[in-house]
């Protein structure tokens, strides 16, 4: 293990045993516990940093080094270029450490990881790879921490997709995006599984006969899922300082801040009966340099 690992670990170990000891101590009628998965990238930073100045917990996840810690209460380091599986022992090891066996510790999990990479001619299959990792694997491994330690009111997951891959059928007016197969693949993959995990909440759209098929599968009877808010939200393009690097040439005035993607989930914490329906896909637009989230699928 590298000594960079090592320090990352002391870190995370200092901070959950801090946050243990505030969140017992908590007694806020309005402080939540968010988990927040790719914590140290542009979208994960802005998500913890507004959530804390709203006064709630939030433990931060990521495989890269914490970089400010005031974002958070609690660390919980990744190795990179894990399987599901791996994932998802490593989150459940951070917040079995935080919490011990107490049930219904999260109020929020939210899936702000993410990556891009153009496919590669002859390379094609690690890039892939790559993808999946980043993209789609730590959504799976999230839902898993759900049925140990979501709560069972008015639970909240959100995961990241794309909207710029999330419709390539040309016959209804899409368009396939050429050179980036392993990224649409793995954010199509979270756009299935959101809708997927969303119908088997109580608060789908679905029909009845559909929320009764749900009823009898082994799944359906975590109580969790009775008032969980499974959304995924779709950006067209997020302004952060790595893509103005690299579209240098764009139209800033509509791309969508990660701050305002980080105002709206705060509001679903705050306030569930804003949120969409469970399964939902939320469009995040903007024009004119304002955002407005849309109903997309």
């Amino acid at each position: 293990m590298s000594s960079q690992r090592k320090a990352i670990q002391g870190l995370a170990r200092r901070q959950l045993q801090r946050l243990r000891c505030r969140y017992f101590s908590n007694t806020s009628p309005h402080a939540k516990t968010a988990l927040v998965l790719g914590a140290n990238g542009a979208l994960g930073s802005a998500i913890a940093s507004h959530l804390k100045a709203e006064n709630h917990d939030v433990i931060g996840a990521d495989v890269y080094a914490i970089e400010n810690s005031s974002h958070f209460d609690a660390f919980i380091p990744l190795e990179p270029n894990s399987s599901v599986d791996e994932l998802t022992m490593a989150l459940s090891s951070g917040i079995k450490d935080l919490f011990g066996v107490t049930d219904e510790a999260l109020d929020a999990v939210i899936c702000a990881n993410g990556g891009f990479a153009i496919d590669e001619v002859g390379n094609n299959s690690q890039i892939h790879d790559i993808m999946m990792q980043m993209n789609y694997f730590p959504t799976v491994a999230a839902s898993e921490l759900c049925k140990d330690y979501m709560s069972r009111d008015d639970g909240l997951f959100v995961a990241f997709g794309a909207a710029s891959v999330a419709n390539q059928d040309p016959s209804i007016g899409g368009k396939i995006t050429c050179g980036m197969s392993a990224y649409a693949a793995s954010k199509n993959s979270v756009h299935h599984f959101v809708q997927s995990f969303g119908q088997m909440s109580g608060k789908t759209l679905g029909t009845k006969k559909v929320k009764d098929d749900f009823k009898i599968m082994s799944m359906r009877k975590h109580r969790y899922l009775d008032k969980l808010n499974v959304i995924g939200i779709l950006p067209v393009t997020l302004d952060t300082e790595s893509n103005r690097e690299s579209m240098g040439n764009g139209d800033y005035s509509s791309w969508t801040k990660a701050e305002d993607i980080a105002q709206e989930i705060g509001t679903w914490i705050a306030i569930p009966d804003l949120r969409p329906n469970s399964g939902s896909l939320i469009k995040a637009v903007t024009k004119n340099g304002t955002t407005s989230f849309n109903l997309y699928r």
